[in-house]
């Protein structure tokens, strides 16, 4: 074995090439030490499940994705936030409830009526259901009045449907998505009597098209009645006063319940507040579904 002394002497003696063998024979030495270390750490990691836990957790989440998702997304929404997932607004979804809290027959369904001037953002609520054997036999409307120069308007906020049975007794209302702004301006009534009570069979908006800034959508509503005992009875209009909102313009009327059925729920598509200094729309469409009588 060779002292220290020899070994320098030996360097010297041997010159730079000698120094350079032995950092290189050291480096190695290193690196077999290292791999080892982290071999046995890998063999204990996978020995205890709570470490295998941890690596999970921080895997990157996206990489977790399936490539290809269900969900389709429109994206010919000019504004991102408003992006939704591509769902026919028009489907009721399986175990509904009413406005009473009960199960609604899907299969009581006859017809949905739609227009096709209806805004276009905005998110659809749930459906609104009259209970069983009622149908819609009045309306009431959430209006913000016109808030003046340089401030933002959104008009109609929301369409409630009154719920009335065949006995003219008031069941409940039925309001899907609600904007917040406004107060309710009452409701307006298809025509009644002891002997009978007519119903909701038709719709149209007022609505503002798209404009640059200061955009309020839907702004009214119409509708049309009928009278269900009578096979031959004519439908007619009724309308809030003053019969028509600040802005916009009123759209062609919606199909008509068949024969023997009435308005019976609603859904509406409603714009979230958009926060400050940006246009707000509030009520955008609405489609209304028609129940056999």
């Amino acid at each position: 074995m060779q002292t220290p002394n020899n070994a320098l002497n030996m360097i010297s003696s041997f010159g730079n090439s000698a120094l350079i063998i032995l950092v290189v024979v050291s480096a190695a030495n290193a690196a077999v030490s290292f791999q080892s270390k982290q071999s046995d750490s890998d063999r204990s990691r996978l020995d205890d499940p709570e470490k295998d836990v941890l690596m999970i957790i921080n895997e990157d989440p996206s990489d977790n994705l399936p490539a290809d998702r269900d969900v389709k997304i429109d994206s010919s929404k000019e504004n991102s936030d408003d992006t939704e997932a591509v769902i026919d607004p028009t489907i009721i979804r399986e175990g509904a409830l009413d406005i009473e809290g009960k199960v609604f027959d899907r299969n009581r369904v006859t017809m949905v009526l739609k227009v096709t001037n209806g805004g276009p953002v905005g998110t659809w609520g749930e459906a609104s259901l009259c209970p069983k054997d009622s149908f819609g036999a009045g309306y009431d409307m959430k209006i913000e009045p016109d808030q003046g120069h340089f401030r933002d308007d959104t008009s109609l906020n929301a369409i409630k449907i009154v719920c009335k049975g065949l006995d003219g007794d008031i069941r409940g209302y039925g309001a899907s998505k609600v904007g917040p702004l406004g107060s309710y301006v009452g409701d307006t009534y298809c025509h009644s009597s002891s002997s009978r009570t007519d119903f909701l069979t038709a719709f149209k908006l007022q609505v503002q098209p798209r404009v640059l800034l200061g955009n309020t959508a839907a702004n009214y509503a119409a509708f049309k009645c009928r009278n269900l005992h009578s096979s031959n009875a004519k439908e007619y209009e009724i309308v809030k006063s003053p019969g028509k909102g600040l802005w916009g313009t009123w759209g062609s009327w919606s199909s008509s319940c068949p024969k023997e059925s009435a308005i019976c729920g609603i859904k509406t598509r409603v714009e979230a507040p958009q926060g400050f200094l940006r246009d707000d729309s509030a009520l955008n469409d609405a489609i209304f579904y028609c129940c056999d009588f």
